[in-house]
């Protein structure tokens, strides 16, 4: 009797209609899994970054920061785009950090003069950027400095520079993030300590335009 009952499953198991179903669904199985792969593909690829990759980005920078740092006396930002982040990260954070962001302009811009009383100028081959000297008073500090784009890492390298050599702050208290890295300022070692994405070049959109 069981011998009889299991060839009757055997033989609707090998029915014309049950093996085109078998086919069929192992075929979909086959395409779920190879979207699936080119998607995520994709995702590597996107030359963008919106209002909500913004949010678990910063998510995900508050995180490293409350690992590597736990609670940072300072935020700096050398403009305001940075400054949206760092208004962003210091909600997750366990502290108020204070929030300080510079000043950046197009060089030779005609408040250059005006501003260099109450900050340093750091320059680079387009852009002044200003760096409030009030930031000496904090030299003690632990200070995480953070910015939407990090292309060659030279402007981050100065930066670092000029709070180790003006403001005195010691460079272990010094760290650096960013949303977006290029692939240029990670190989020769330029890169801050953590950033969210590693893109080719500087062909990127954020919400506020495009990198710089």
């Amino acid at each position: 009797m069981s011998v009889s009952f299991a060839s009757t499953i055997s033989d609707a198991l090998l029915s014309p209609i049950n093996i085109i179903s078998i086919s069929i669904g192992l075929i979909s199985l086959g395409f779920t899994v190879y979207y699936g792969l080119i998607n995520r593909q994709l995702s590597f690829k996107i030359k963008s970054l919106d209002w909500g990759d913004l949010l678990i980005a910063s998510k995900a920078i508050s995180k490293w920061i409350k690992k590597e740092v736990n609670s940072p006396d300072i935020l700096f930002s050398p403009d305001s785009r940075g400054g949206v982040i760092s208004k962003i990260i210091a909600e997750s954070l366990n502290n108020d950090p204070i929030i300080i962001t510079g000043i950046v302009l197009p060089k030779g811009h005609s408040d250059t003069e005006t501003l260099s009383d109450s900050h340093e100028i750091i320059e680079t081959s387009k852009w002044s950027i200003f760096l409030p000297k009030i930031l000496k008073t904090y030299n003690k500090s632990s200070i995480v400095f953070i910015d939407d784009f990090v292309m060659s890492g030279d402007s981050l390298q100065k930066i670092k520079l000029c709070f180790s050599e003006k403001f005195g702050f010691d460079d272990k208290k010094f760290k650096a993030c960013s949303l977006v890295c290029t692939t240029v300022a990670k190989e020769v070692r330029k890169s801050p300590d953590f950033y969210w994405k590693e893109i080719s070049d500087n062909d990127f959109l954020f919400p506020w335009g495009r990198a710089e």
